[in-house]
């Protein structure tokens, strides 16, 4: 029904998208530009509180696999560059195991991106009025359940889906 990577992945993409507003994203491998992406990189990942070393080895995953499908340098608009990103954040998430590792924080900006990504994965049969109902439903029992930012994802994951189920069964009724 509701799939919990979904979740990973929009905190990861919110945090990496603040980092470039550009037009095009252009920049050869070893100059000043390079670095200065890597460093605006491995900063939007500091808002992730994993830690310093599991912040620079998922920065360095993340340009590792950008190094090697753009060996030449990135000339990218912001978009192709920001999906190639989601995409290569995915899969240096998915390989060093760092999912459990995510906060989750009751901002506004995770808020918007997670009623996105939950709209995403919900059944095409729900209305949009359904939709917004079960959404703001599960965010009212996450936010009873955790009220505090920062705790880990890996947390509410055993929660998470017994939650919307619950308040699927309510809204359907």
């Amino acid at each position: 029904m509701f799939r919990i990577y979904l979740v990973f992945s929009l905190i990861v993409f919110i945090a990496i998208k603040q980092q470039c507003y550009a037009q095009k994203v252009v920049f050869n491998w070893g100059t000043q530009q390079a670095n200065l992406n890597y460093r605006q990189c491995y900063q939007s990942l500091v808002k992730l509180n994993l830690g310093e070393a599991k912040t620079k080895e998922l920065t360095d995953c993340v340009f590792g696999k950008m190094k090697a499908k753009f060996p030449k340098g990135i000339n990218l608009n912001v978009n192709q560059f920001m999906d190639l990103t989601k995409q290569f954040m995915q899969n240096c998430l998915e390989g060093q195991a760092i999912q459990s590792e995510l906060r989750f924080f009751w901002n506004e900006e995770f808020l918007k991106g997670f009623r996105t990504e939950m709209k995403k994965s919900m059944p095409s049969e729900f209305s949009e009025d359904q939709k917004n109902k079960l959404i703001g439903c599960v965010l009212i029992k996450l936010k009873q359940k955790y009220p505090k930012d920062g705790f880990k994802i890996s947390e509410i994951m055993k929660d998470y889906e017994k939650i919307a189920e619950d308040c699927q069964l309510e809204i359907i009724k």
